[in-house]
C-alpha cells in the first residue's frame, strides 16, 4: 500500500501521526511497567535493546530497498502458495472457491484449505531442519540484543512461524525448570504472535483474491509477527522481571530432531495437524459469532427500554452494540497507535473484538471495512500490525492446557500468569503497530 503524507479526517500531518505513534510506544511501555510485579528489577538493557532491535527490523522491512524487496518476495511467495491452494480447493469444491462468493463458503473453501497446506509445508520444513535453523538464528540475535535466556528466546522466535501451543515444543525439555519470568515470556510470546498458516489466511482475506494485494498484506503480517516476537520479550521482562538464574542463560541450543521418516510422512502429518487447527478455528468462529449475536440482542433490548434509552441518548448514544462499547473502551489505544482521525472508532472496535473474541473475527471485520472503503490505507496497515496476535481471553485456556500438557507441574504457575501474560501479548502487538506507525 502507498501512503500520502497526510492523515485523513482532521488535517493532521503525517509527521504528527508519526509522533503520536511514538508517544503511544512510550505510554505502552509505561503501562507495562505499571503492571510489573517488581518495577525495581526491570532491566534497562532488555528494554532498550528490544526497542532498538524492533526499530532495526522495522526500518529494514519498511524503509530499506533490500528489506522491502525481500519481504515483498516473501509476500509474493505466500500469494503463489495461496494460488496453488486454490487449485486444490477448486478441484474439491468447484466454483464455491470464487473470491467474489459468499464469505461463509469462502471460509470453508479457501481459509481452511490454506491452513492445512501451510501446516503441511511447515512440517516439511521442520523435517529437513530448515525451520529449526531459522528459529535458532533468530533466537541467537534476540538473546544477544536483549540479554534473555536461550529457552525464552527460542520460544519467541518459534512463535513467528508456529502457534501458541506448537512453539513451546521447541523448549519442551526446559519448561519444568523455567523461572517464573521465563514461563511468562513463553506465554506472552504465544499471545503476541500468530501461526504462519493464519498469516496466509488473513492476507488472503484482506487481499480479496487480488495477487498484488495479498502479497502486500502478507509482507506486512510477516513483519508484524517478527517484530512482535521481539516486543513480546520486552513486555514480558517488564511485567515479570527475572529474579532467578535461568538454566539456559547466555546460550541457545536447539537439537535437530526428526519425528517423521521422510518428506511425504512430514507432509501427511502436517496436513493432519492443519486439519485439527482448521476445525478448531471453525468451531471457535461458530461459537463466538453466536455469542456476539446474543450480546447484540441484549444490547438491543437495553436500547429499546424507554428509561435506559433516554439515559443513553443523554450521553450521545443512540443505539447500544458490542462494536460501540468496544470502540469506546479502546479508543485511547487507537489514538495512541496513530490511527487517522476518522477511523479511530472503527479501529478501536477491531482491537476490542480481537481481545474479547479472537483475531480471526477482527480480521474478518477488517476485511469487510477494506471492501467498504471505510478505512484509509494507513489505518488498514496499522490494524494489520495491531491485530496480529492471539491475545484474547479464550487463548488463556488454550495456553494453560497446551503448555500444561507438556509440564503438568507448572499448571499453577501458568494459571497465575495467564491474565497478565494475555494483556502483555496485546501490549506487544500494539507496540509493534506504534513502531510501524512512526515509519509509515
Amino acid at each position: 500500500m502507498r501512503f500520502r503524507c497526510r492523515a485523513a479526517g482532521d488535517g493532521d500531518s503525517c509527521r504528527m501521526s508519526q509522533l503520536r505513534s511514538l508517544l503511544g510506544l512510550g505510554v505502552l511501555i509505561g503501562l507495562a511497567w505499571a503492571l510489573s510485579t517488581d518495577r525495581r528489577r526491570v532491566r534497562i538493557k532488555t528494554v532498550v535493546g528490544g526497542l532498538l532491535l524492533q526499530y532495526v527490523l522495522a526500518i529494514f522491512v519498511l524503509r530499506t530497498s533490500l528489506g522491502v524487496g525481500l519481504f515483498r518476495r516473501l509476500g509474493e511467495l505466500v500469494a503463489v502458495v495461496i494460488q496453488c491452494v486454490d487449485k486444490g480447493a477448486h478441484f474439491v469444491f468447484g466454483d464455491l472457491t470464487n473470491p467474489d462468493g459468499h464469505w461463509g463458503f469462502l471460509f470453508f473453501t479457501r481459509a481452511l484449505p490454506t491452513i492445512i497446506v501451510f501446516s503441511s509445508l511447515s512440517a516439511i520444513g521442520y523435517h529437513f531442519g530448515i525451520l529449526q535453523r531459522v528459529v535458532g538464528g533468530m533466537a541467537w540475535v534476540m538473546s544477544r540484543a536483549l540479554g534473555t535466556s536461550g529457552a525464552e528466546s527460542l520460544a519467541a522466535a518459534a512463535n513467528v512461524f508456529l502457534g501458541q501451543t506448537e512453539a513451546p515444543l521447541f523448549v519442551r525439555p526446559y519448561i519444568p525448570r523455567m523461572t517464573l519470568s521465563e514461563l511468562n515470556a513463553l506465554m506472552v510470546a504465544g499471545f503476541a504472535t500468530i501461526a504462519g498458516s493464519l498469516i496466509a489466511v488473513y492476507a488472503d482475506r484482506l487481499g480479496h483474491g487480488d495477487f498484488a494485494a495479498i502479497s502486500d498484506m502478507a509482507r506486512h503480517l510477516l513483519a508484524a509477527s517478527l517484530i512482535s516476537a521481539v516486543a513480546s520479550l520486552v513486555v514480558a521482562k517488564i511485567l515479570v522481571p527475572e529474579t532467578g538464574v535461568p538454566e539456559t542463560a547466555g546460550h541457545v541450543r536447539l537439537p535437530l530432531t526428526r519425528t517423521t521418516r521422510n518428506a511425504i510422512d512430514a507432509a501427511a502429518s502436517g496436513a493432519a495437524e492443519g486439519l485439527k487447527l482448521a476445525l478448531n478455528v471453525a468451531a471457535m468462529l461458530i461459537a463466538f459469532i453466536a455469542l456476539v449475536a446474543l450480546l447484540d440482542m441484549f444490547h438491543g433490548w437495553v436500547s429499546g427500554n424507554t428509561l435506559l434509552a433516554s439515559v443513553l441518548r443523554r450521553v450521545g448514544i443512540e443505539t447500544l452494540s458490542l462494536d460501540r462499547i468496544l470502540g469506546t473502551l479502546f479508543y485511547p489505544v487507537a489514538w495512541l497507535i496513530g490511527t487517522d482521525a476518522g477511523d479511530r472508532s472503527a479501529f478501536a472496535s477491531l482491537l476490542g473484538k480481537a481481545m474479547a473474541l479472537n483475531e480471526f473475527i477482527a480480521y474478518q471485520s477488517l476485511g469487510e471495512m477494506v471492501t467498504a472503503g471505510t478505512l484509509t490505507p494507513r489505518s488498514i496497515t496499522l490494524a494489520a500490525y495491531a491485530l496480529c496476535g492471539f491475545a484474547n481471553f479464550s487463548s488463556i485456556g488454550i495456553q494453560i492446557a497446551g503448555i500444561g500438557g507438556l509440564a503438568p507441574e507448572r499448571n499453577g504457575d501458568l494459571a497465575s500468569l495467564g491474565l497478565r501474560a494475555m494483556f502483555g501479548g496485546a501490549i506487544a502487538c500494539w507496540m509493534t503497530a506504534c513502531v510501524a506507525g512512526t515509519l509509515i
